[in-house]
């Protein structure tokens, strides 16, 4: 019984790689026949530009919700007056001033990520709120989330730096 087990889970590991080299474009970065270049070029940007439309997306539906939230209360979010009041908490002065710049930035900076419109200097703005966010609410806490360290500011930064040196990719409105 315990050999059908394993002779299944390999199975269908095998199946899985199958899925993922007929049915994902990822045989495409493997060398092909006649191809001296090792790499085929073509399919590599493909990839990239996928990766980075799934990027950008991801990003910016995340930052689009927490815009919404900051703006204007949704899912449960403070809206202008509660940001403002944590602002004012964290020594922003004008408080109103910084929670209207700090939603509508992260709420129009997620759409246009999403829509592939602006994408560096989008990107840009928001890489300067989550580090802010880092340094003015989380650094002092440490690194792990689970302490409200700065752990998940970290990882959207990172992925703020990436859309700054990526661009929107091909799949976008604007490519600037």
């Amino acid at each position: 019984m315990r050999q059908d087990f394993w002779f299944e889970c390999e199975r269908s590991f095998i199946h899985s790689v199958a899925f993922f080299n007929v049915y994902l474009p990822l045989n495409g970065l493997k060398k092909q026949d006649g191809d001296n270049s090792g790499i085929n070029k073509t399919r590599r940007r493909e990839m990239l530009d996928w990766a980075t439309l799934v990027l950008r997306l991801g990003i910016g539906i995340m930052f689009l919700a927490h815009g919404l939230q900051m703006a204007f209360g949704l899912f449960g979010g403070p809206g202008i007056k509660g940001f403002s009041g944590m602002l004012s908490g964290l020594g922003f002065v004008p408080a109103k001033f910084w929670a209207i710049v700090g939603s509508y930035t992260v709420l129009i900076g997620g759409f246009l990520l999403i829509a592939g419109i602006q994408t560096r200097p989008a990107a840009a703005l928001l890489f300067i709120f989550i580090v802010t966010a880092a340094l003015k609410v989380h650094l002092s806490k440490g690194f792990f989330l689970s302490n409200g360290g700065y752990e998940y500011t970290f990882v959207i930064a990172a992925a703020c730096l990436a859309l700054i040196l990526l661009g929107p990719g091909k799949f976008s409105i604007f490519r600037g």
